[in-house]
């Protein structure tokens, strides 16, 4: 009788000593956002799908199915896949549960002419821009605001650029 109670006060002792560590070892929502690379699978943009295809130099991988992705750096710089056009550099921040992506400040707004001038978009905003509710469960990602949704999954490569 007396080992069965000292198995339970040590199984209690360890339980209560390995329930914190265990907790505070699964990183936080900001640490697997900045932390992985993202596989944008999806883009709605005003109830309407659009199709990521950013120009320029890509380089793909044969072990994974996933033409653009989408980086959050720790720095507070995020890069976007283009509809159509370069890839989006904006700024991001998380703040009271939302991810809010603004210009970023450099500018990195150019886009390009038929003849491969760079045009002057001062007045073009990105489709990225606003406040979003983030949401990442599993190895799946959702972004949604008022007006654009991202959907999207861990690369699983690190074959990108």
């Amino acid at each position: 009788m007396i080992e069965l109670r000292l198995i339970v006060i040590v199984a209690i002792f360890l339980f209560i000593l390995l329930t914190p560590i265990a907790l505070m070892s699964i990183p936080t929502t900001l640490e697997r956002l900045t932390q992985n690379s993202w596989c944008v699978d999806k883009i709605y943009y005003r109830g309407q799908e659009v199709i990521p295809y950013s120009l320029g130099i890509k380089m793909t991988s044969e072990y994974d199915n996933c033409d653009e992705t989408m980086n959050f750096r720790q720095s507070g710089i995020v890069d976007f896949p283009g509809i159509n056009s370069y890839g989006d550099r904006a700024h991001w921040v998380y703040k009271n549960d939302s991810l809010i992506i603004t210009e970023w400040s450099i500018g990195n707004n150019n886009s390009f002419d038929k003849d491969l001038n760079i045009k002057d978009n001062k007045d073009q905003k990105s489709i990225y821009l606003g406040a979003y509710l983030l949401e990442i469960k599993d190895n799946r990602i959702k972004l949604q605001s008022d007006s654009l949704i991202i959907l999207g999954k861990v690369l699983t490569s690190s074959f990108r650029f």
